[in-house]
């Protein structure tokens, strides 16, 4: 769940949508305000082991490169004395429980429907169960240059 509001906060800075992120910190500040600073130590051993644990290359180099700044950081802010913030713990929120169009499933829903209407194929999911001809249809190979 952590990922997922992390993520969603991010994706609100970067797209500048901030309602994504005021909600995004709101439900962190609620899920996570109990979590002791040996939980957050742990979070990031286990970060530390999974950059560990990445092939080399670029992917490592970039995820490595963010976790020890954040180390850092928290480093830094433990030594001076000062309480480390966490991401959610800074910046605006929302009323979680105010409702917005923007986060009503129901009309998200039958947005992606209307997408999907003109999707060649069958309505069956079960791509074992389609023809060679219904999955031909479907395939990349099938696609021009404009399609993708």
């Amino acid at each position: 769940m952590k990922s997922v509001v992390d993520f969603t906060e991010t994706i609100g800075e970067d797209f500048d949508c901030p309602e994504y992120g005021y909600l995004s910190r709101a439900i962190a500040r609620r899920l996570f305000k109990d979590k002791s600073e040996a939980d957050f130590k742990l979070e990031m051993d286990r970060l530390n082991e999974w950059v560990a644990g990445l092939e080399e290359g670029e992917e490592k180099d970039v995820f490595g490169e963010a976790v020890k700044e954040l180390a850092a950081k928290r480093a830094t802010e433990a030594s001076k004395g000062k309480q480390v913030k966490h991401w959610f713990s800074e910046g605006e929120v929302c009323d979680e429980d105010v409702k917005n169009t923007d986060f009503t499933l129901s009309r998200i829903w039958k947005e992606y429907k209307s997408h999907t209407k003109d999707i060649s194929g069958r309505r069956e999911w079960d791509l074992t169960k389609w023809s060679e001809a219904e999955r031909k249809a479907c395939s990349f190979d099938a696609m021009d240059d404009d399609d993708y």
